[in-house]
Formats: C-alpha cells, structure tokens, sequence
C-alpha cells in the first residue's frame, strides 16, 4: 500500500582525508543564495544556517567530516497556536529531488578529495492512531512479525550491506530504523512542590522511517569527480526503494 512519506530531515555527509573548510562559495553553491542567515565559527570549523526549500539548510564542516543538512523549522502559526504538527518539510519525491539537484551540482565543484560518502533521510508517515502506526511497520518489515494490537515501543533498526552497483569496489550500509511516534502537548502547572499535566491538543500519531546509507569506512582512495556522484545517486535511489517497499526492497 502506497503511504504518503514525508520529510522531517534529510542529510548529506561527506568525509575526507583531509580537514574540510567551506566557505560562501559552498553555500551559495548549493542554494544559490549570497549570504546565509547565520554563519558560526565552531572549534575547528565553520557553520552556515539559513531558509531552504520549505526547512532550514545547515551546511558545517568539522575536521574531516562535513555535513549537509534540510531539517524542520516550525511554521510561524505552530508559534502561535498550541496546536501540534508533525515536524513536516513535504512530500518525500519533492523534497528529495530538490535537495538531491541542488547538492549534486555543488559535488562536482568540489576541490577536496572524498572517500565516505551517506545519504540519510528521516521521514514521517502520519497515521490515525498507534494501531494504524503498527500497521505501516507490519507492511514495511520482514525480519519482525508485528503484532499491531499487542505490541508497543517497537524499535527495530537493521543494516543489509550490499556491493555497490556503480562499479566502484564499495559496500554500501543500507541501515533502517523503524518506530512509531506520538506527539502531543501539555500544560504544566506548579502548586508548591507538586507538578501537574494536562493534555491540551490531541495527539499525533506517525509511522517513523530514518534511514542513513552510507559507503563502508574501509576505503581510502579518493572517488573521482563522476563516480561520487554516481555513487550519491545510488544512496538516494536505494533510500527510495526502501521508502517503497520497506526493509528489504
């Protein structure tokens, strides 16, 4: 059964043999933008911040790793109501892709040379309550038997190593992590020393898929230009067959 994924976060990571610096070549080369909202020093780095495509882009590099990041910002009418929402940038296809384009054409600019390479995408199927959640996860999962009324707090994480289908001599993690969420709000209320709860929206109930492939730490040869792209398709193409078709595609 076709579900209606959506993003909550999507990631890019790079690793290097070499310590990484970016700069607002960097950032306007994958936005397209001048200037980012915020730009941060960090111990050894730097971090660039600002509105994306629907999220909020971090784009930051740490000694030998640098990591490109769509996540969720809450909407300005989630600031002023107490109501809840699902942490949502869109459609999984749409966000995908434009993400996907906007960090390719920045790959085959790059000058320092990488040897790792991960796509890992989180996303939230939202469902009418917990048992409809266990549902998705009953769909989505061969290696465990769910039982949608019996069980709760089901995490299962797993990883299907494969050899890459680029060519390139690689083994790529396929690693999956499936849950359900719950999320509501509450009011907190202090009497003295004793502390209430008391809902106040109704609850949000999600199917939770994180998936994080990546390209196993083994090798330290550098990819070239046309093969680190080939291999970053890849990751997003295998992310979307398990985004359809579950755990084992």
């Amino acid at each position: 059964m076709a579900r209606d994924w959506r993003v909550e976060s999507l990631r890019l990571t790079l690793f290097s043999s070499e310590n990484i610096t970016v700069s607002d070549a960097d950032w306007s080369g994958i936005t397209g933008q001048q200037d980012a909202d915020t730009r941060q020093k960090l111990p050894g780095g730097l971090r660039y911040i600002g509105r994306f495509a629907a999220g909020q882009l971090t784009v930051a590099a740490l000694g030998q790793r640098l990591d490109v990041v769509l996540s969720w910002v809450p909407s300005e009418r989630q600031a002023e109501s107490p109501s809840i929402e699902l942490p949502d940038i869109g459609a999984w296809e749409g966000v995908r892709d434009i993400f996907v384009a906007a960090t390719q054409k920045w790959l085959e600019s790059l000058k320092f040379p990488v040897i790792r390479i991960a796509f890992a995408p989180i996303l939230l199927a939202e469902t009418a309550n917990v048992v409809e959640s266990y549902g998705v996860l009953k769909d989505m999962l061969r290696s465990v038997k769910v039982d949608i009324h019996g069980m709760r707090e089901l995490i299962f994480r797993v990883n299907w190593p494969e050899k890459s289908s680029t060519g390139e001599n690689l083994i790529v993690n396929r690693i999956t992590n499936w849950s359900a969420i719950q999320l509501s709000s509450a009011l907190v209320q202090m009497t003295g020393a004793q502390i209430s709860t008391t809902a106040t929206t109704p609850e949000k109930f999600a199917a939770r898929l994180e998936i994080d492939l990546n390209t196993d730490q083994e090798n330290k040869v550098p990819f070239g230009k046309n093969s680190l792209v080939a291999i970053y398709n890849e990751l997003v193409a295998k992310s979307s067959e398990n985004v359809v078709s579950g755990e084992r595609p």
